[in-house]
């Protein structure tokens, strides 16, 4: 069970608020609360880095519900779309690195606009 304390002391560790979400960020700083979050709704888009172990599925299901996955492309375009989400969704190590990947080769291509 110490495994699943330390799996659980990774996730957040490498719990990481994408560089996407700046404008819910703003949102989260002010200090009246909008109706929305009020109301108690998802504020923001917080990601875990998690593997898929079973082990890791077990301590995120005890702290947070089932993991829902993320691929690099389904982060994209939740933040294009303006999603929000209160409880945290997962991403795994090689998605992440391909979301950085994406979104550098978008700011290459914008600065070269």
């Amino acid at each position: 069970m110490a495994g699943v304390g330390l799996m659980i002391n990774r996730m957040a560790v490498a719990a990481i608020v994408m560089g996407l979400t700046a404008a819910s960020a703003v949102s989260a700083q002010t200090t009246q609360p909008t109706s929305a979050q009020a109301a108690g709704a998802a504020v923001h888009r917080p990601l875990l880095v998690c593997d898929t172990s079973a082990a890791t599925r077990q301590a995120f299901a005890s702290e947070h519900g089932a993991a829902v996955y993320m691929t690099a492309e389904q982060i994209t375009a939740a933040a294009a779309a303006g999603e929000r989400w209160a409880t945290p969704r997962c991403v795994s190590d090689a998605e992440l690195a391909r979301y950085r990947q994406m979104r550098a080769a978008r700011r290459v291509a914008v600065a070269s606009r």
